[in-house]
């Protein structure tokens, strides 16, 4: 065992152990920092260029979803609070027009128009390189040779919109909604926004669809609202121009009342375990759509009449119930989960024979005990805008007769031109986007689209991302550096 082991060697005081035994000189601290704010600026840089980017959003064409500059007005009647467009002239008054009064979307009453001007929602972008999904929210720069509102020329502006058209498919919009046709097939079919095959976030996508139109609280047992006979001081807010209240200062973009709100949500509390939601529809096979709850918890979706779907709900308990009719699909949910579903699949034939729909449904009814309700409505994609007809839309005449058009056609991206989408504003009414675009970058058309004119559409070369979440909402008092934290959100 001797020798195995080595022995310490003896303790000496005068020995430092402090003292470095490798005796090169130590770096300058300031050399050190310098090298490591230079790594994280080289990281971020990547980080914009390849991953994720900030994007202010500059107009209202998204709105409610994203926010450009607006204002936030809160009715003094009913204590509803929604945003409007914040455009100003140079003497500060919108367009010029001083006195005006803002109405409340649900109660019509006059509103003040606020003073605070908040600016707009700051977004990040995700740049991973999967192409988007029809639903997805995106990110591009402008296509056109000159942007009519800015009069930037392309292709170095931004626009961010909603993706309603894929590659290779066609596309027409008919009625408010987008009709597709895939290729092998013979006929266009609705695209639908809950659609789970066509996007996993489909409940969220079609929740940011709705805008509030009407609540009432504590109805009677047997309440019911006429459209048609409604007061003439409320008609103004479901006049199917004015329906969203963002654009009230934004009047002379009305289209000409040819198209028709479909989409409606009708909600409420059914505090004792039962009651009835039901409103009129266009639909030759549901001219009543009811979701009607019995008290042993039996559920039933009904269309004119007939059952279309049920299914059975804990018996007696308080629920929130919602009907749903969205994209030609009754929907019904019980405390926020889908549990009916029934998709109206009219052929295409038939729906370009049938007359114009009114352009609001005719009564909405509830019976039973329900604490509150409220009725919500989309946002039509618009054929046309004013005397403008949207590029593969299909507009009527004042018979109500269909005028027919050629469809978009995407390129498919298999050689050249490149794969195209078809993008639209969420606030259809006053947005510029793929139905209207009339010019075409030169160098875009040259080395994206094989020198073809295929204006409106947006090309993969000029693709950003998608949208990921707001992550600077504007402050509700004004302030710019003061981000409102609770608004912060994913986008769908």
């Amino acid at each position: 065992m001797a020798g195995k082991y080595r022995s310490a060697p003896p303790y000496n005081p005068q020995v430092d152990f402090f003292k470095q035994k490798n005796d090169r000189p130590r770096p300058h601290p300031v050399r050190g920092t310098l090298f490591f704010i230079l790594l994280a600026i080289i990281g971020a840089l990547a980080a914009r260029v390849y991953l994720m980017e900030a994007y202010a959003i500059p107009s209202g064409s998204m709105a409610p979803t994203l926010l450009g500059d607006h204002r936030h007005a809160v009715c003094p009647a009913c204590g509803h609070g929604f945003d409007v467009d914040g455009a100003l002239d140079a003497d500060g008054a919108p367009y010029g027009r001083t006195g005006l009064m803002l109405h409340c979307p649900l109660c019509s009453t006059g509103v003040p128009v606020p003073k605070n001007l908040l600016g707009g929602d700051r977004l990040m972008v995700s740049k991973f390189p999967a192409r988007p999904n029809r639903w997805d929210v995106v990110v591009f720069r402008n296509p056109q040779e000159t942007d009519p509102l800015s009069s930037a020329p392309g292709p170095n502006g931004f626009f961010i919109k909603r993706v309603v058209g894929l590659p290779g498919e066609d596309l027409h919009l008919l009625d408010g909604h987008v009709f597709v046709r895939k290729q092998g097939e013979t006929d266009f079919h609705i695209a639908r926004r809950a659609d789970p095959q066509e996007n996993k976030h489909w409940e969220s996508v079609a929740r940011s669809a709705w805008r509030d139109i009407r609540t009432v609280k504590n109805p009677p047992a047997e309440w019911s609202f006429d459209f048609g006979e409604s007061p003439e001081n409320m008609r103004p807010a479901y006049d199917d121009a004015t329906l969203h209240p963002y654009n009230q200062f934004r009047q002379g973009l009305k289209h000409l009342g040819t198209e028709c709100i479909q989409d409606l949500r009708l909600a409420g509390r059914a505090e004792n375990g039962s009651g009835t939601l039901a409103f009129s529809t266009c639909f030759a096979t549901a001219d009543r759509l009811a979701l009607d709850l019995a008290p042993g918890g039996r559920l039933r979706l009904t269309g004119n009449g007939r059952v279309l779907r049920e299914t059975a709900l804990a018996p007696g308990r308080p629920v929130t119930l919602e009907l749903w009719l969205l994209d030609h699909e009754a929907l019904a949910f019980a405390d926020g989960r889908c549990v009916l579903r029934h998709a109206f699949n009219l052929p295409w034939k038939n729906l370009l024979g049938r007359p114009a729909p009114p352009s609001f449904p005719e009564i909405i009814e509830t019976s039973g005990h329900f604490s509150s309700v409220s009725l919500s409505a989309a946002i039509p994609y618009l054929a046309e805008v004013g005397p403008d007809p949207a590029r593969g839309g299909l507009t009527r005449n004042g018979a109500g007769k269909i005028i027919m058009a050629d469809p978009v056609t995407l390129p498919d991206g298999s050689g050249q031109p490149q794969a195209c989408w078809f993008c639209v504003g969420d606030n259809s009414p006053a947005s510029t986007d793929s139905r209207f675009w009339n010019s075409l970058h030169p160098e875009v058309r040259e080395r994206m689209l094989g020198g073809h004119r295929f204006e409106g559409l947006v090309p993969e070369g000029l693709m950003v991302g998608r949208a990921w979440g707001v992550a600077w909402p504007a402050d509700e008092e004004g302030a710019a550096w003061k981000p409102e934290f609770p608004k912060m959100r994913r986008v769908r």
